[in-house]
Formats: structure tokens, C-alpha cells, sequence
């Protein structure tokens, strides 16, 4: 068993830590006190934390609105980590310190950090897509019997019709006036 799922209570006569799985959302299992109302409310809460979608909307925003000038002072150095807002710190993928002598000949040498926020377009895209702003379209031209056929197969695997289609006549060719 992963040791991430296991029981994190321990035997006071082997002092082992115990071998079963704990409940879901939670730490321990039934027996050590996963059978209480409080523990098991505690992990729905917990679950229903990890699948809410409105806090993933608000991760993709916190990402997709993120400025990397509010990790800088007023001399353009970065602040300590700990000064960092924390949703500002959410949107940081990696931070890479290097020290080299940006100077020629002083002999010294200062550090260069490079921060790299995670990729603002895909979250954009995410939120654009979730308030409707962003539709995407394919168009296809093909013979009616052939998307009937593509229908219907795409039909029969999903038992429901995944894509949107709308069948347009075709324009005879216009004679142009003279």
C-alpha cells in the first residue's frame, strides 16, 4: 500500500505504525477514530476541497492575471520570499540563482535570478473558454452522406453525439452581372 494512504497512527504496545488504510480525505482509519462524525466531516470537506471547480477557476485566474513586477522592489531587486503575496508565489513554475560577474574586471560577483511564472496564454484560454468567450469552430467540407456516417459511428461509441454539427446547403455558383 502507498504510504501516503496508510494510517498514520501508531501501536503503543510495538510502537509500528499501523498497517490499514486510512479513510478517504483523512489520516487515519476507522479505527483510530475515522468512524467519528468530526473526522469524517473534517475529510469531506477536505475531498470536496480537491474537486471544487470554482477553486480551479480561481487557480486558472490567479495564473492568467499574475504580474511579476509585485515580486520586485523599488530598485527593481526581487523581495525575499517570504514578502511574496501569496497567490503571486502560486503562479511561480521555477526560480533559477546563479552567481556571475556581470562586471568585467571588479572581481566580483552578484547573483542573477531568473523567476518563470507558469504559462499565462493556457490559463487565459481556460477561463475564455469557461465564460464562453473563446468557441472554437472546424469547418468541414464533405458530402451529407459522410457526415451522416461520421455521426452516426461517433454516436454509437459515446452513445451521445459529441460534436455540434450544422449541415449548410451548398451556394450554386453565382453568375456575375454585368
Amino acid at each position: 500500500m502507498d504510504d501516503a494512504r496508510r494510517c498514520t497512527a501508531k501501536s503503543t504496545r510495538c510502537k509500528q505504525r499501523c498497517k490499514k488504510a486510512a479513510i478517504l480525505g483523512g489520516t487515519v482509519c476507522r479505527t483510530h477514530g475515522g468512524a467519528a462524525p468530526q473526522v469524517k466531516r473534517k475529510a469531506l470537506e477536505r475531498l470536496e476541497d480537491l474537486i471544487d471547480p470554482d477553486r480551479a477557476l480561481r487557480e486558472a485566474a490567479t495564473l492568467a492575471y499574475s504580474n511579476i513586477q509585485d515580486l520586485l522592489d523599488d530598485e527593481g531587486k526581487v523581495r525575499p520570499i517570504k514578502e511574496w503575496p501569496r497567490e503571486l508565489a502560486a503562479a511561480v513554475s521555477s526560480i533559477d540563482i546563479t552567481k556571475k560577474n556581470l562586471t568585467a574586471g571588479d572581481g566580483q560577483q552578484e547573483d542573477v535570478v531568473r523567476i518563470r511564472l507558469w504559462d499565462k496564454p493556457s490559463n487565459l484560454t481556460l477561463l475564455f473558454k469557461h465564460l464562453n468567450l473563446l468557441t472554437e469552430r472546424l469547418h468541414l467540407s464533405a458530402d451529407k452522406e459522410i457526415l451522416d456516417r461520421l455521426m452516426s459511428a461517433r454516436q454509437r461509441l459515446t452513445d451521445q453525439p459529441a460534436i455540434e454539427v450544422e449541415i449548410v446547403p451548398e451556394e450554386k455558383e453565382r453568375a456575375l452581372s454585368s
